[in-house]
């Protein structure tokens, strides 16, 4: 399976100041206390853990969730154009995914309870991130707001990306692979629900180097105008799991972090 990875173009190089997911926490914990509300941009290859992350974080902090993907897969059952192209590997067309977009933004603004909203999937293009950028311009409240990239190297995306499955009912995740966080209590069955796991159709080798050649040539595109804005803040993530550093570990620690900070 690597072997078919390994045709995409190379991710990016790992910035020498990236941090690991306790440096993370640590950064969410340490932000000042602030009456506006934040956004955070989610960006990273396919399988590197944006979703995972997210979920996480949303089970300690008031947020809402701007997520790509679950949107889509939400429409694809009924949508056959969109259900083969995601299945295929393809980025859908932007006109499809900005007026969600800035419909759910807008949206979470209204809602002050929760300080924290996070896009997991948007921008993905050039087009899509001038939407954004005209949209957060347009709304002066806003002082900042925060692109997070996630790094991972082939090896991780392969491990995670190509082995996880859901639950087609509750959504729930399952990872069963050597220091995942996301077991089930029988191989391949929902622990909640009972119910057979499915695995996304876009999680195949030959699927997955296509995302990630892509990911790859509309990151190089997109990301600089984002991190040019003058309101934009930066932080490299590294995504990574080894033997002696396994990602269950470094997430309970990531969760601690947080629930400490809410006196959990």
């Amino acid at each position: 399976m690597l072997k078919v990875l390994r045709k995409a173009p190379q991710l990016r190089n790992i910035s020498k100041t990236a941090c690991t997911l306790t440096g993370f926490a640590k950064t969410l914990t340490q932000q000042e206390e602030d009456p506006q509300q934040e956004i955070f941009v989610f960006v990273g290859a396919p399988g590197s853990g944006k979703g995972t992350l997210v979920e996480v974080i949303s089970q300690f902090k008031e947020c809402t969730i701007l997520g790509v993907g679950e949107w889509l897969r939400e429409r694809k059952a009924n949508e056959t154009s969109i259900k083969n192209q995601m299945c295929n590997g393809e980025l859908l067309d932007d006109s499809l995914i900005k007026d969600w977009a800035i419909e759910t933004l807008t949206t979470a603004l209204t809602d002050k309870k929760k300080k924290m909203i996070i896009l997991d999937g948007f921008p993905r293009t050039i087009a899509q991130a001038y939407v954004f950028l005209n949209w957060f311009a347009e709304n002066k409240e806003l002082g900042h707001f925060s692109v997070v990239q996630l790094h991972a190297n082939l090896n991780f995306i392969e491990k995670y990306a190509l082995n996880r499955a859901s639950c087609p009912e509750c959504k729930k995740q399952y990872i069963p692979v050597d220091g995942s966080p996301f077991f089930s209590k029988i191989l391949g069955i929902c622990d909640d629900c009972g119910v057979p796991l499915e695995k996304r159709c876009d999680d195949t080798p030959e699927t997955l180097a296509k995302r990630i050649a892509l990911y790859r040539q509309e990151t190089a595109k997109f990301l600089p105008i984002l991190e040019s804005n003058p309101h934009a803040e930066k932080t490299n993530l590294y995504m990574s799991c080894t033997k002696e550093n396994p990602l269950d570990q470094q997430l309970a620690n990531f969760k601690q972090i947080l629930a400490n900070e809410n006196g959990i």
